[in-house]
């Protein structure tokens, strides 16, 4: 061939011969991929310019002045101090008072213990006095007397219990309350109930006081402001003050002479009075004037008989809540009872008194 004594004849003479020192031919594909990276624009890196070692210096953040060093070494110190200040200030100091408990978040004081409460403790008893002279005021008593009597009285507590609820709030207390023998007035005593609970400030509440009412009334004598005697049939008579004496005339009284006695006047015959029937009380123990008229006069006496068996019949089958309410009712009527001057209103008192409890059945 023509060929065959070219360089491209020669490698493939040398192939064909099998010698294996011959380069084999670059294939086509290299060839164009060569050619076309050969023909594109050679791209220079530049080098990035060097700083100067004056300017790399002055790159450097310069420190803070001295000032603001000083500033803020100060506002550091002066937080060191106030931590101390105020842990301190919670460290608790001996002989403090002891630390409140925390109350629940709503509010309430539901989770504090109560006061342990105690019948016969001192507060108890002055503020069950505080209430009997209440009473006694409002039925119309007074006086340094009536201050004086209440100051003598004496309770001897015979039982406490819970009143129900179960709160451990309220206690139910049971005793006898006693009245000793002052002004010559027979010693009194009664058997009462009473309920305490907590007050504000650790002080003690009182109520729902009942059985009292002879102690009560005996306060009202003690304090009344004039002495008033009730007539059995008729209408108060009040005993005026004693006149002050009156100097003798300077001139001689006219001599004394005696008169004759009139003849006696024949004896009329008297009806015998019917026995009185006595009442729901103990007359030998009255010292109330207006307990006297109801022991002398027999309509009166039947009237506290039907008021006191319907009052007692009513309470022994009452519950809790009526038989407070009926309790309640009973000091108020022995207040109106208290303050009538007469036979007649101590009747209306006894009437009024009857269709109230009617009205229970």
């Amino acid at each position: 061939m023509s060929n065959s004594n070219s360089e491209d004849g020669r490698r493939d003479d040398d192939r064909v011969v099998g010698n294996p020192q011959a380069p084999l031919p670059e294939p086509w594909f290299i060839r164009e991929a060569r050619e076309r990276s050969a023909a594109r624009p050679v791209e220079r890196v530049v080098p990035a310019p060097v700083m100067p070692q004056a300017a790399a210096v002055e790159a450097i953040p310069a420190a803070p002045p001295a000032d603001r060093r000083w500033r803020t070494a100060s506002l550091i110190a002066l937080g060191i101090l106030a931590a101390i200040f105020i842990g301190l200030a919670l460290i608790p100091k001996q002989g403090g008072a002891p630390p409140v408990a925390d109350l629940p978040e709503d509010g309430s004081a539901a989770s504090v213990p109560p006061v342990p409460l105690d019948c016969a403790s001192p507060a108890s008893i002055a503020r069950l006095r505080d209430v009997l002279v209440g009473q006694a005021r409002s039925a119309g008593g007074s006086g340094a007397m009536l201050d004086n009597s209440a100051a003598a009285l004496s309770v001897s507590v015979a039982a406490a219990s819970d009143s129900g609820r179960g709160d451990g709030r309220t206690l139910v207390c049971r005793g006898l309350l006693s009245l000793p023998a002052i002004g010559g007035a027979a010693p009194l005593a009664a058997s009462i109930e009473y309920r305490i609970r907590p007050a504000a400030g650790g002080a003690v509440d009182v109520s729902a006081v009942s059985g009292a009412a002879p102690i009560v009334m005996a306060l009202v004598e003690a304090g009344a402001d004039q002495v008033t005697t009730v007539e059995p049939d008729g209408a108060a008579v009040i005993e005026a003050e004693p006149m002050p004496d009156v100097p003798a005339p300077s001139q001689p009284a006219a001599p004394f002479i005696p008169r004759a006695a009139p003849p006696p006047a024949p004896p009329v015959s008297v009806p015998n009075e019917p026995e009185v029937a006595g009442p729901s009380f103990d007359c030998g123990r009255v010292t109330s004037r207006v307990l006297e008229a109801v022991c002398s006069s027999p309509r009166l006496a039947a009237l506290d008989v039907e008021m006191s068996e319907l009052f007692f019949a009513l309470r022994d089958g009452a519950d809790r809540n009526l038989r407070d309410e009926l309790d309640a009712g009973r000091d108020d009527f022995i207040a109106q009872r208290q303050s009538c001057r007469d036979n007649r209103c101590i009747a209306r008192v006894y009437r009024d008194r009857i269709e109230e409890l009617e009205t229970y059945r």
